[in-house]
C-alpha cells in the first residue's frame, strides 16, 4: 500500500525530476497525513487534511528556494511505498528511496502574483526556523496565496528554460 507524500520543491529541483526522472538525493522530506497529523487534525475531513499537509510542505519549500530562482513555493505530490514517520515532527516524513517520476500524481505551485510574498519568506526563513516572530509572520504571509494544480503533463511549463 502507498502513502500519498507532499514533497517541498523549487522549480529547479522539479526540472531536475523531469532531466533525472527521479526526486532525490535520499533521504527525502516530505509531508503526509501520520498518525500525529491526524490527532491535531482529528475534526477535519480527509480533503482537509491533504490541504493542511499540502500546506505544510508548501511553507517547508521556502527553505529550500535559492535567491537565483524563480520565488514561488512548489510541491511534488507523490505516491510512496515506503515512509517514514519523523516523531514529534507532525506531518514530516522521510522516504529513503528517489522517488521515480512514474509515482508523481501532480505538482502545486504558486503564480507570479505571490513572487513578493514568497520571496520575503524565503529571505525571513532562517530567522523564523530560528524563533523569531516577526520573521515567522512574514513566512505565515506567503499562505494568503493559493498553490495552483497542475497535472505531471504540465510540469514541464513550471521550470524556467535553460
Amino acid at each position: 500500500m502507498s502513502t500519498r507524500v507532499y514533497i517541498p520543491s523549487t522549480s529547479g529541483r522539479l526540472r531536475e525530476l523531469l532531466v533525472s526522472g527521479g526526486l532525490g538525493p535520499t533521504p527525502v522530506h516530505a509531508h503526509a497525513v501520520t498518525r500525529e497529523a491526524l490527532v491535531v487534525l482529528a475534526d477535519a475531513d480527509d480533503e482537509e487534511q491533504e490541504y493542511a499537509v499540502l500546506t505544510a510542505a508548501a511553507q517547508d519549500s521556502l527553505g529550500l528556494l535559492s535567491a537565483e530562482e524563480r520565488p514561488r513555493r512548489v510541491v511534488v505530490v507523490a505516491e510512496a511505498d515506503t515512509v517514514l514517520e519523523a516523531d514529534g515532527e507532525g506531518s514530516r516524513v522521510e522516504l529513503h528511496e528517489v522517488v521515480p517520476l512514474r509515482h508523481v500524481v501532480a505538482v502545486h505551485a504558486d503564480s507570479e502574483d505571490a513572487e513578493e510574498d514568497v520571496a520575503a519568506g524565503r529571505d525571513a526563513w532562517p530567522d523564523a526556523q530560528a524563533g523569531d516572530a516577526a520573521a515567522q509572520r512574514t513566512v505565515d504571509r506567503c499562505e494568503q496565496h493559493e498553490l495552483g494544480w497542475f497535472a505531471t503533463q504540465e510540469m514541464g511549463g513550471l521550470v524556467e528554460p535553460t
